[in-house]
């Protein structure tokens, strides 16, 4: 992050943290009409794709209405590789989703949001004695992949999965989104601006966990609106004044990043900046505010001076 109270200075905070990660976790299960379940296998982790990565740009981070809408299947058997587009031989999608639930938790010395939900295959969709081997989540039918995995075994080993005509196939999805953060870490540094040393506190919000979950709208590399940024008076409080102005530098595929410029024109905030807090989306309320950047003495802007806070947002593979 860059602060910028004149034309003719910058003063850089450098901070990383907290990053994003993301990932899913997959379990398949067959069954057929009077509810027997013929196959249930290993809970296993994807591989997430590049152009997921890069997707995530354009599109949020949800199982029901944004990234992760299709589930698709195939009969491909090569290991899966980041630099993949999606599945090698695909033979069946589907949106047909159930039992879907947001969930906020920590865990120690990560918080993480996750969607849980089943996507399935009726009995019969499948032709018969269909020999399953790969799959993956889209935004689209067998388009814009997020990720792709071979079925495993409890060995960890690619499985074939073969549906017969009579059973259907139930996949279960969790997709999470980590911060490399818990509630009670934080991150301490500090910068001089001219003689004066500033002390300053990174942390992540009790929203994080306490949030109605999915109120954050998970824009993981979104930048999109001038609220994304807040500057509070407040060492407490992280509702505070959102810019007047941003620009949004142009995504670069493969880069996972993205930068932009948040600008407060003169008079639209004077006093001290005690706070600075940061929204995974453009969501409204509190419950946006994800992490938040404290300061141990404030920095003073005039109702003459224009106010630039130029931020940049990483995200990556767990």
């Amino acid at each position: 992050m860059h602060l910028k109270k004149y034309k003719d200075r910058i003063y850089t905070i450098s901070h990383k943290r907290p990053e994003f990660k993301v990932g899913c976790v997959f379990q398949a299960e067959k069954y057929r009409s009077d509810g027997t379940i013929t196959y249930k296998g290993p809970k296993f982790h994807n591989t997430v794709l590049d152009v997921g990565l890069d997707l995530l740009v354009s599109y949020d981070f949800r199982i029901d209405s944004g990234l992760l809408r299709y589930l698709n299947v195939g009969t491909g058997t090569s290991e899966p590789a980041v630099t993949q587009t999606g599945l090698i031989n695909r033979v069946a999608s589907t949106s047909s989703f159930y039992g879907s639930v947001t969930e906020d938790g920590q865990t120690t010395g990560t918080c993480y949001e996750v969607w849980k939900a089943t996507f399935a295959f009726a009995v019969g969709f499948l032709s018969a004695n269909t020999n399953l081997t790969e799959l993956g989540l889209s935004q689209a039918n067998n388009s814009n992949y997020y990720n792709r995995q071979l079925f495993r075994d409890e060995l960890g080993d690619p499985t074939v999965i073969p549906v017969q005509d009579d059973e259907g196939l139930r996949v279960y999805c969790e997709a999470y989104l980590y911060a490399d953060m818990s509630l009670t870490d934080s991150d301490a540094g500090s910068f001089d601006i001219g003689t004066t040393t500033y002390n300053y506190t990174r942390e992540l919000t009790s929203s994080w966990v306490n949030a109605t979950p999915g109120a954050r709208r998970t824009r993981v590399g979104q930048m999109d609106t001038n609220n994304l940024v807040q500057i509070s008076n407040s060492t407490t409080a992280f509702t505070g004044t959102s810019a007047t102005s941003r620009s949004v530098d142009s995504y670069v595929a493969g880069s996972f990043e993205r930068s932009g410029n948040f600008v407060w024109s003169p008079g639209s905030f004077a006093g001290e900046i005690n706070t600075v807090a940061f929204l995974l989306g453009h969501g409204s309320g509190s419950e946006a505010r994800y992490s938040a950047f404290r300061l141990d003495s404030p920095i003073t802007v005039q109702d003459t001076e224009e106010l630039t806070l130029q931020v940049k947002r990483s995200w990556g593979r767990v």
